[in-house]
């Protein structure tokens, strides 16, 4: 689905107004993972794989000595909520309501993935699944924070 059938499907109202290009290419390709699944509507999972899938984000894992395989695979092992059709599930949602609040509390105007990768992160389902395989999500949001790359 387009991003611009989204936006037509939501009756215009642009719900990712002050996001940049590529984090709305997150959403983006959220909803391709969701429609892969089978179904029409984004839940956290979708969107987790799609933020932790962006290049920026697996180079600062990197960077930071995370394996950003690892940390996808376990994105993929969420198991997904059942979100209503064409719109984001309740977690899902949240997580973005979490990178409107990232952009703001770092102070930059516009949303970009890594906003959208923070606002990830801070959800429980999410945090729990890491903690699953040996990652603990402050350590990796730390580290996302001090690369301090703005190649987004």
């Amino acid at each position: 689905m387009a991003w611009t059938r989204w936006k037509a499907e939501t009756r215009g109202v642009d719900a990712f107004a002050g996001w940049s290009d590529a984090a709305r290419l997150v959403i983006t390709h959220a909803m391709e993972h969701a429609r892969a699944r089978g179904v029409a509507g984004v839940a956290l999972s979708d969107l987790a794989v799609a933020a932790g899938s962006v290049e920026s984000i697996r180079s600062r894992h990197l960077g930071a000595g995370f394996d950003p395989d690892q940390i996808l695979a376990v994105m993929r092992g969420i198991t997904p909520e059942t979100p209503p059709p064409l719109g984001l599930g309740t977690a899902a949602r949240e997580a973005v309501e979490a990178a409107r609040e990232e952009a703001v509390a770092l102070g930059h105007a516009t949303i970009l993935p890594v906003h959208v990768w923070l606002g990830v992160l801070s959800r429980s389902s999410v945090r729990a699944s890491l903690a699953k395989d040996n990652l603990t999500a402050d350590l990796i949001r730390r580290a996302i924070l001090e690369s301090g790359s703005t190649d987004e």
